[in-house]
């Protein structure tokens, strides 16, 4: 481990996507209403309960020799698709509850795709909006819902819903000092405003973006952003992949190696990477066993 020079520091994660163990066949006997994702079962030689400790796992492991002061998790914390899978529990509820509530440290949420329950369940869950924002250490961040809620009709959950520029607008004037990270599950590149893209460019504050969604871990540099990166987090997910006229979930790739990003700061700089640790998987196209890896390690000098 490098030395210490940062006095805050979190984790992000996304996508873990909590499903059911049963397999389709399984769980549509148990419940013949419902409408389960074709990736719910094994995930890579693991049960989607077993998937939920390796997450939970993998940030006490770090957390045990490097203090972190909250851990963020941006979105398809399920895969509930509400009112199109009627699953017979709330995932977004249990992965509160069996993972978030057992950090070391405290953790917030926001929603995506997949996670279309009403805000006023997402309320009753965990105690704030789908969109909001926190105060970490001298920083704030922000949290966008850049999906919709309630019940939806097909298998891509909610649709994109863009940025709330006008709740953005009042969020950014609570913290009137603090360097802003905005967080969404998704920023489409496509579907942005002008005045989004003015925000970013002309707000100093503002030192970079985090999504979800993509399932890799990548990182991307804007001109309209004047040059601000948008982070890909990667996540707990799995590749989809069309076999023979049908989806499949169970191919392994190094680049949907699961893991989380590190995000560390002072009063000069940010600094961040990623990391998946070793582990076994198992696909439909062999065992492997991953060495581990660190990427996308960069550092950002604060204007």
């Amino acid at each position: 481990m490098k030395e210490q020079k940062f006095n805050h520091r979190i984790l992000l994660l996304s996508d873990p996507h909590y499903m059911p163990n049963e397999s389709v066949a399984e769980y549509k006997e148990l419940y013949p209403d419902s409408n389960p994702c074709g990736a719910i079962g094994d995930a890579l030689g693991y049960t989607q309960t077993e998937k939920m400790k390796i997450i939970l796992n993998d940030v006490c492991e770090f957390a045990k020799d490097t203090p972190i002061e909250a851990v963020l998790v941006l979105g398809d914390l399920s895969t509930d698709d509400c009112g199109y899978r009627r699953m017979a529990e709330n995932y977004v509820q249990k992965f509160k509850d069996e993972v978030m509530l057992e950090f070391p440290c405290v953790s917030y949420a926001l929603p995506g795709n997949h996670d279309s329950h009403s805000n006023d369940i997402w309320h009753e869950v965990f105690g704030y909006n789908r969109q909001h924002s926190v105060k970490i250490g001298d920083s704030a961040f922000v949290l966008l819902d850049s999906y919709g809620a309630g019940d939806k009709t097909s298998a891509a959950g909610a649709p994109y819903t863009g940025v709330d520029e006008e709740w953005l607008e009042r969020e950014l004037k609570k913290y009137p000092t603090e360097r802003i990270f905005i967080c969404s599950h998704y920023f489409s590149p496509n579907e942005l405003n002008d005045k989004f893209e003015k925000l970013m460019r002309h707000n100093d504050r503002i030192v970079c973006c985090f999504q979800g969604h993509t399932h890799r871990n990548e990182i991307h540099y804007w001109e309209k952003w004047d040059e601000k990166p948008l982070i890909d987090l990667g996540g707990y997910a799995y590749q989809g992949e069309l076999v023979d006229g049908k989806w499949r979930f169970d191919r392994f790739d190094e680049a949907w190696a699961w893991g989380f990003g590190v995000l560390e700061w002072n009063d000069t700089e940010a600094h961040y990477y990623h990391i998946k640790y070793p582990r076994q998987y198992v696909g439909r196209n062999g065992c492997f066993d991953y060495a581990g890896a660190i990427e996308n390690e960069i550092t950002i000098n604060f204007k």
